[in-house]
């Protein structure tokens, strides 16, 4: 199938995510705040590139995408692993921006890696899933 969700966003925070919206604690919780990835059973968070640019009146933007295979992008893979999903699926995007897109996916654990370019600051971030490891 390839690229599944493909989007510019506002990485209000510096960051974007993925998480099953169903679960109340699902978005991770970041422990330093200086490190690039936050991970939990339910969801995944991925530093970014500021909300803002050097003039600090323009607003950066991010280009998010999920995959179900490697992307044709050059970039970096900064985390390998899994994620659990309910009956509602994922939501991925920035929550303070509001700008979450629904991506249908079975219940279970499913594999998911995190690619992103540049791996300072990113300004591209792509969560790819993979195979569903349990029910």
């Amino acid at each position: 199938m390839g690229c599944l969700l493909s989007f510019d966003l506002t990485p209000h925070y510096a960051q974007v995510a993925i998480f099953d919206p169903a679960v109340a604690e699902s978005y991770p919780e970041w422990s330093a705040g200086s490190e690039p990835i936050a991970t939990g059973t339910y969801g995944i968070a991925v530093a970014t590139q500021t909300d803002r640019q050097s003039d600090k009146s323009t607003l950066s933007t991010v280009r998010l995408e999920v995959w179900d295979s490697i992307p044709d992008r050059k970039a970096s893979q900064i985390y390998s692993g899994s994620i659990v999903v309910t009956d509602h699926g994922l939501v991925a995007g920035n929550v303070t921006g509001n700008s979450l897109h629904e991506i249908k996916l079975s219940r279970g654990a499913h594999e998911i890696a995190v690619f992103v370019d540049p791996v300072d600051q990113p300004e591209y971030v792509c969560f790819v899933l993979g195979d569903r490891l349990s029910n």
